[in-house]
């Protein structure tokens, strides 16, 4: 990668080999998050017949940083109240709508230890991952009010809904 010798020579080239593999395992999990995606004109969730809106691409936050995956959203058209869902954000837990469950689990610890600004910096620092000071605010307060330990977290591990495409 480079000719040149010493300290900051090394530290460059693993940061770039590092850079490097983080790239793969984006793309990696891109294509496996899309492999959930199921593109039909109605499915089936929790009994209910859902009926295809769009297909859109979504950004969502892995522990590799973010991917973009482009998945179909469904809404069940008897509630008019409903909002749009996703089947593959359900058959993969994602949380908030946008953080893998391994991505969660990460940011509720990390909140848990320390403030939230402090939480972002140490990703920052750390991981190149890049969530806001709101956002890791918002892992703390999953649970309600106080701040939500890992194992007692409304979002990570839910039950999921099962999806089948309707025939």
């Amino acid at each position: 990668m480079n000719d040149k010798i010493g300290p900051q020579a090394f530290a460059d080239f693993e940061r770039e080999v590092h850079r490097r593999f983080l790239e793969a395992e984006r793309d990696i999990i891109a294509d496996e998050m899309a492999r959930f995606d199921t593109d039909a004109d109605a499915v089936i969730i929790d009994g209910k017949v859902h009926r295809r809106v769009l297909r859109q691409k979504q950004t969502y936050e892995s522990t590799a940083g973010e991917v973009v995956v482009e998945r179909t959203l469904y809404k069940d058209r008897t509630d008019t109240e409903g909002r749009c869902v996703s089947p593959t954000e359900l058959s993969l837990g994602i949380v908030g709508g946008f953080r893998t469950q391994r991505t969660a689990r990460r940011a509720l610890w990390v909140v848990t230890q320390m403030t939230p600004q402090k939480g972002a910096e140490l990703f920052g620092r750390a991981a190149k991952l890049t969530p806001s000071k709101s956002s890791l605010q918002r892992v703390a307060e999953c649970g309600g009010g106080g701040v939500c330990r890992p194992a007692e977290c409304p979002q990570v591990d839910r039950p999921r809904a099962k999806v089948t495409s309707e025939r």
